[in-house]
């Protein structure tokens, strides 16, 4: 007759295992978190372009009915971003309006990695990209500003085959500041960033476009600066503060004066090239408007952000 006290020696073992492995995986868990969760709040993204200057910009993630949604925050603008699945560890989000995606490691809950891919016709363009969770900061403001660029500035923009002019309007409150440059083809949408004592700071992000500004403020009337777009394109642009800015005629490009070029007129050349750049821009921008129109109903309905 078999002992009774190997029985409940046996029961009383694999009771203690069960308890031991669950309290160790308990253990476990709070020790290294859930790392197939996402944090829902305030990120800090991070376009990182090889030649050091990343592009930043601010979203915040959601729960709605039970899944993710991310609101893409630029100044007073909140871009809908409903389309975000997860498989695991890996996080995919794709950008409305534009053909461009994420494509993420959840490191754990505070950090995500990964590239964000832009893709035009056949090209595909792969950026890495990076996100700290609660960091609800665009860009350092240590230093107190130095000057207020608020107002409205005639700026000049310098690529490697064109130039561009624009005017720039600004609202300073304190360090921070928000707004936006104006062309003869549309506007580079909602900036946001700080004046930290006399550098200006400026970035924006959509899912189509990213854009950094970067500006020396000179005195209270000029700035100079770089410009960053994308995953390669930076200009050099300069700006002096002028009440009555405008743009001029969207079709008088031909003969447009540089300021700071040894000639003063483009030669007929670059004068077409510009001229047919200028055309084309301004067909995507009315097609980028039409599409906004399109899709506006999903943004319009949307619960805005707290």
């Amino acid at each position: 007759m078999p002992h009774p006290f190997k029985w409940s020696t046996l029961i009383l073992y694999i009771i203690l295992n069960f308890f031991l492995c669950t309290g160790a995986k308990a253990i476990l868990a709070i020790a290294t978190g859930d790392s197939n969760r996402i944090s829902l709040g305030i990120w800090r993204g991070e376009i990182l372009r090889a030649d050091g200057h990343p592009i930043v910009f601010i979203f915040q993630t959601r729960e709605v009915s039970g899944r993710i949604i991310i609101h893409v925050i630029n100044g007073t603008e909140r871009l809908l971003v409903d389309n975000v699945r997860q498989q695991g560890d890996s996080l995919f989000i794709d950008m409305p309006f534009f053909d461009s995606h994420f494509s993420l490691r959840i490191v754990n809950e505070k950090t995500l990695t990964g590239d964000w891919v832009k893709i035009s016709g056949s090209k595909q363009t792969r950026v890495p990209f990076r996100a700290i969770f609660n960091q609800a900061s665009r860009f350092p403001d240590s230093r107190a500003a130095v000057f207020n660029v608020s107002g409205r500035w005639s700026a000049h923009f310098r690529g490697e085959l064109d130039s561009t002019e624009a005017v720039g309007e600004f609202r300073q409150l304190g360090n921070q500041v928000s707004g936006t440059f104006l062309t003869i083809t549309g506007d580079y949408r909602f900036l946001e960033g700080v004046v930290d004592g006399d550098t200006l700071r400026l970035s924006t992000f959509d899912g189509g476009h990213a854009y950094s500004f970067v500006s020396k403020i000179l005195d209270t009337g000029r700035m100079q600066g770089f410009y960053y777009s994308g995953a390669t394109a930076v200009e050099n642009w300069v700006a002096e503060k002028n009440a009555g800015a405008s743009l001029p005629d969207e079709f008088s490009v031909t003969g447009l004066k540089i300021p700071w070029s040894p000639n003063s007129i483009l030669d007929s050349r670059t004068s077409i090239e510009t001229l047919f750049r200028s055309v084309i821009r301004h067909i995507k921008t009315k097609w980028l408007l039409f599409r906004f129109w399109v899709h506006g109903v999903r943004i319009v309905w949307m619960k805005p952000v707290s």
